[in-house]
């Protein structure tokens, strides 16, 4: 991710749906590819992941089935990319689950949810010349906690970024870094509440508000966490709904838990 330090706090409101910038679900083969090379290309400009010899990152929770790989599209090119998991006791899959299980494994047996926002890449060009774009990608998993109506939205970072995610998204250490599938250097867990992100960041961030319609477009009909992600069932039970105030809290190790 961008050094926390160059990000500016506000920055104009990211519009996906003006043709500027694009939000868009990879699936097939080739949108996956771009997406993997793009990966490759960030993390081995921070010396995050060994070199290979095929130039792609990509591992197997990628073909989770509660996982959402988006790239985010500027002008027509690919300039960025996170994945998502939503994680709950029927979906019971992600990166962070099986680094922090002592965490995220309780909460999740109390009947808690997460979004895992993981593999989080900018293009370094688009970095300098777009200082927003980090911003308009990680809008992304704001969306989904609420599409999902998620309890917990979890952050995996390394040392560094937690005093951004301190200050921008509100989230707090949950536990110490720990090593991190695929990466050089270890990740620290982070988490806010779905409930408290929107109270106290939407207030301050508006552009990370969304449309019913822009997340359905994005995720599917249902808001069902379970019911076959990878192809969202046709009848639409996402009805527009007022925020609720989850049961759990994850700001703290007994409840629950913490996107690199």
């Amino acid at each position: 991710m961008a050094d926390a330090s160059s990000i500016p706090r506000q920055f104009p409101q990211p519009r996906p749906d003006d043709g500027s910038i694009v939000y868009r679900r990879a699936v097939e083969r080739e949108e996956l590819e771009a997406i993997y090379r793009l990966r490759y290309q960030c993390y081995r400009a921070e010396e995050f992941i060994p070199a290979r010899a095929d130039g792609r990152f990509s591992d197997k929770y990628d073909d989770d089935p509660n996982a959402f790989v988006f790239g985010v599209e500027h002008d027509s090119a690919l300039v960025a990319s996170i994945r998502l998991h939503i994680i709950s006791a029927e979906m019971p899959f992600g990166a962070a689950l099986d680094v922090y299980p002592d965490i995220i494994g309780p909460a999740i047996d109390r009947g808690e949810t997460f979004v895992d926002p993981s593999r989080f890449v900018v293009d370094r060009s688009m970095r300098r010349a777009m200082g927003q774009m980090p911003f308009a990608t990680v809008r992304l998993a704001a969306m989904a906690a609420e599409h999902f109506e998620t309890d917990h939205v979890l952050a995996t970072v390394r040392l560094e970024h937690i005093p951004f995610y301190r200050r921008f998204c509100d989230m707090e250490l949950v536990t110490e870094p720990r090593s991190y599938p695929g990466l050089i250097r270890p990740l620290a867990l982070m988490a806010g509440r779905s409930c408290d992100i929107r109270e106290s960041v939407y207030p301050r961030q508006s552009h990370f508000a969304s449309t019913h319609r822009d997340r359905i477009r994005l995720f599917g009909l249902s808001r069902m966490i379970g019911l076959g992600m990878a192809d969202p069932p046709a009848f639409n039970d996402n009805t527009v709904a007022a925020s609720r105030r989850p049961s759990g809290h994850a700001k703290n190790t007994e409840g629950g838990s913490g996107s690199d």
